[in-house]
C-alpha cells in the first residue's frame, strides 16, 4: 500500500438521504486510480462545505475532487468575496472563476495538485450535459454542467444498486425537460438512448491548467502556536513579580508609546496600488480579440471524416497579465457516427493539417480538441469609462433592435462595484479617498443564431467579451429553424464596466 492510500485509508460515510439513507457503505474499487477518503466537516447545510471525494491517479501527485458545493456570485468583490463565502462555509479548498465559486472540505492529508472533477468534465461537452461515473462499489457521481461550466449538482452518492444510479440520471433529466441533453456515463445497459461510454479514466485524460487547480483557504486561526504563546505570558508574569509592579508598568508605557510611533499611510496613498491593479489587470473593450476568437473557431469542420461536431467554447482569463497578453483557451468536442474514421485515422488527419491542436479521446466515440490562443491585449484607463447611465441607455437601444432575432431576451444593468480597500495598520479598512471614482459593472449574456450574435457584436463596441460557447445541432429538422433558431447556435459573455 502506498503512503498516499494509507494517509487516507478511513471509509466515507454515506451522503445519502431519504430511500436510501439505510443502504450499507461499501469501499471504492481501485483500478488505474486510488481511491481515497472524504473529509468530515462538522455540520452540513446547502451552504456548508460537503464531503469531497478524493480519486489521485497512479502516481499520487494528481487528485480529482468530487463532490464539492458550486455557487454564482451575485455580489461584487471578485475573488475575495468567494474565498470569504468558503471560509464561512467550512472549506478548506476553493476556487473562483467567471463569478462562480467551488469548494469543499478536504483532508489535512490532501498533498498535490487537486482539481475538481466537474469543472474538468465541462470541459469535455459545450452543452448541457449529466455526468454519472462510478467510484467505487455501490458509490457514484452525479454532475450536471452547462455550457462548459458546473452547475450546482455535483454530488456523490454511496450505497445504491446500479438501476437506482439510473433512477437518479433518469429524475435529474426531468429537470431539463425540452432540452437537448447529454448523457456520459459508464453504466453498461442503462437503457438511456444516446448515452456516451465515459469514466473516471476518462476525467484524468482531459486537459488541465494551473487556473484549474483547487486553491488552499488562508487559516483565519492565529499563527503563533499556543505553548509559544503561553510560555510569553509566563514570562511576562514572572517579570511582574520579580522587578514589581511600577517596572512593568513603565514598560507597558514604554511599549505603547513606541507603538503609537508607526506612520499611517494616507488613504490616498494607500488606495492607489488598488485601483492601479484593477486598470492593469482589466481589459480596455477590443472587438478585435472576438474576431480573432470567430477565425479560430470557423476552422472547425462541422463534419470531419464521420466524426460530427457538437460544440465548442473559448474561454478568456479573468485578467491581463504583465506581458499585456490576455490567453483564451479553446475547446471543441466531436461524436463519432457509424461510418467514420478510427481514432488513429482522424488524429492523422488532424496532425497534419493542424498540428498546434491536442487531441484527447474521452470515450470511443468521442473526439476532443484543445488549443490556445494569445491575444494581446490593452489595459482599461480611467478615462475609458463612462457614465453607467449613458452606458445603459447606450447598450439597451443597441440591444432591443435585435431582440426578434435572439433565442432569449437578454438582461443588462449597471450595478456598483467595490474595490477590496485597504488594511490599516490596526486591520481596519482604510476610507476611500475622493479621488477613487465610484465603479459600475454591467454583465451581458447574448444568445442566438450565429448569425444574429455575429451582427450584433459589431455594434457592441463597449463590451469586453470573456466567453463564446458554440452548440451545432445537426439533428433538427428545417421547418424547425426559423428567425430565432438555428444549427449553429452561440452563447456569448461580456461585461462592461463604468464610474461615476
Amino acid at each position: 500500500m502506498s503512503l498516499l492510500s494509507r494517509l487516507f485509508k478511513r471509509k466515507p460515510k454515506s451522503s445519502v438521504e431519504g430511500l436510501f439513507a439505510d443502504i450499507a457503505q461499501t469501499p471504492p474499487a481501485s483500478a488505474k486510480t486510488k481511491s481515497v477518503r472524504t473529509a468530515k466537516p462538522a455540520k452540513t447545510s446547502s451552504m456548508d462545505a460537503g464531503l469531497v471525494q478524493l480519486i489521485a491517479d497512479e502516481t499520487g501527485t494528481v487528485l480529482i475532487a468530487f463532490g464539492l458545493r458550486w455557487r454564482t456570485l451575485v455580489t461584487t468583490g471578485g475573488r475575495d468575496a468567494a474565498q470569504k463565502l468558503a471560509q464561512t462555509s467550512k472549506a478548506t479548498h476553493f476556487l473562483f472563476r467567471s463569478q462562480q465559486v467551488g469548494y469543499g472540505a478536504l483532508p489535512k492529508e490532501a498533498q498535490g495538485q487537486i482539481y475538481p472533477a466537474a469543472l474538468l468534465a465541462a470541459k469535455a461537452n459545450a452543452g448541457v450535459a449529466i455526468f454519472a461515473l462510478t467510484l467505487g462499489e455501490g458509490q457514484y457521481w452525479f454532475a450536471v454542467v452547462r455550457n462548459g461550466h458546473p452547475t450546482n449538482t455535483d454530488e456523490v452518492l454511496s450505497g445504491l444498486a446500479e438501476h437506482q444510479a439510473v433512477a437518479r440520471i433518469r429524475a435529474i433529466a426531468q429537470q431539463f425537460d425540452g432540452e437537448v441533453i447529454s448523457v456520459f456515463a459508464d453504466i453498461r445497459n442503462s437503457g438511456i438512448d444516446g448515452q456516451k461510454d465515459f469514466t473516471v479514466h476518462d476525467i484524468f485524460d482531459v486537459v488541465r491548467t494551473d487556473d484549474d487547480r483547487l486553491q488552499k483557504l488562508k487559516n483565519k486561526q492565529s499563527k503563533i502556536p499556543k505553548p509559544i504563546m503561553y510560555a510569553t505570558l509566563v514570562a511576562f508574569s514572572l517579570l511582574a513579580v520579580q522587578r514589581g509592579y511600577t517596572e512593568w508598568r513603565d514598560y507597558q508605557q514604554r511599549k505603547a508609546a513606541a507603538e503609537n510611533q508607526v506612520t499611517e499611510e494616507s488613504p490616498e496613498v494607500a488606495w492607489a496600488p488598488v485601483l492601479s491593479t484593477f486598470l492593469k489587470g482589466t481589459p480596455k473593450p477590443n472587438a478585435k480579440a472576438l474576431v480573432e476568437i470567430r477565425r479560430s473557431l470557423s476552422r472547425l469542420p462541422v463534419v470531419w471524416a464521420g466524426w460530427s461536431l457538437t460544440g465548442a467554447r473559448c474561454q478568456a482569463a479573468e485578467t491581463v497579465n504583465a506581458q499585456n497578453d490576455r490567453p483564451w483557451s479553446c475547446q471543441a468536442s466531436f461524436d463519432r457516427g457509424r461510418v467514420a474514421d478510427t481514432s488513429a485515422q482522424i488524429l492523422k488527419r488532424i496532425n497534419i493539417l493542424v498540428p498546434d491542436w491536442v487531441v484527447t479521446f474521452p470515450s470511443i466515440n468521442t473526439l476532443v480538441i484543445n488549443w490556445p490562443i494569445n491575444h494581446t491585449e490593452q489595459s482599461i484607463e480611467l478615462v475609458d469609462l463612462g457614465d453607467p447611465n449613458l452606458i445603459t441607455i447606450t447598450i439597451a437601444s443597441q440591444l432591443q433592435g435585435y431582440f426578434p432575432a435572439l433565442s432569449a431576451r437578454p438582461e443588462f444593468k449597471m450595478v456598483a462595484f467595490e474595490l477590496t480597500p485597504p488594511l490599516r495598520k490596526d486591520g481596519k479598512p482604510h476610507p476611500k479617498p475622493a479621488t477613487i471614482p465610484m465603479l459600475f459593472k454591467g454583465d451581458l449574456a447574448l444568445k442566438g443564431p450565429l448569425r444574429s450574435i455575429d451582427a450584433m457584436t459589431q455594434q457592441l463596441a463597449d463590451v469586453q467579451w470573456d466567453s463564446v460557447g458554440l452548440v451545432f445541432d445537426g439533428r433538427s429538422a428545417p421547418s424547425q429553424k426559423g428567425l430565432t433558431t438555428s444549427a449553429l447556435n452561440v452563447e456569448l459573455i461580456g461585461k462592461v464596466f463604468g464610474k461615476k
